[in-house]
């Protein structure tokens, strides 16, 4: 996906010079490589000359997203071990009985999220367990539990960056 914003930056960049519209198209899902039925995705308003551009993103529906790049890391707050997953999502096992909050960084294959972290949790072990997830900073989200959870217990979290 990053790479996606990188070329998307690229190509509005080089449109700012020359004031054009530029549109961008994907074939749909399951249509053959050959075809001709493209489906607008984005859409540049319009670029300012040596300007600032827009982009307007099309829904766009995809069976699942699985994020990958570097492993998020944390802080060890909640006596964490074992991190498995990708760069904003993925879980981790507690080590002993705990109660606080640890601090998890985004992989290094993120950008900083212009504004902060939508962060949710649950203890699948003990479902009832509850877990606050927090916005810290551009790179970062708290993960508080509100009881004392239990050694080995596995916590699963997600963040949303907006």
């Amino acid at each position: 996906m990053k790479s996606i914003k990188v070329l998307l930056s690229v190509l509005l960049l080089a449109l700012a010079a020359t004031a054009q519209t530029v549109k961008i198209s994907a074939l749909p899902a399951g249509a053959p490589a050959q075809s001709t039925d493209l489906v607008p995705i984005a859409r540049s308003s319009g670029c300012a000359p040596h300007g600032d551009c827009s982009l307007q993103i099309s829904d766009i529906l995809l069976a699942a997203v699985i994020p990958a790049g570097t492993t998020f890391t944390s802080s060890g707050g909640l006596d964490e071990t074992t991190l498995l997953g990708g760069s904003t999502v993925g879980k981790f096992t507690t080590a002993t009985v705990t109660t606080g909050s640890t601090v998890i960084t985004m992989g290094a294959s993120v950008s900083a999220a212009p504004h902060g972290w939508r962060c949710n949790a649950a203890d699948i072990t003990h479902p009832l367990d509850i877990i606050v997830g927090t916005s810290v900073s551009t790179t970062t989200c708290r993960l508080t539990v509100a009881v004392a959870i239990t050694a080995g217990d596995v916590i699963e979290f997600s963040a949303l960056g907006y």
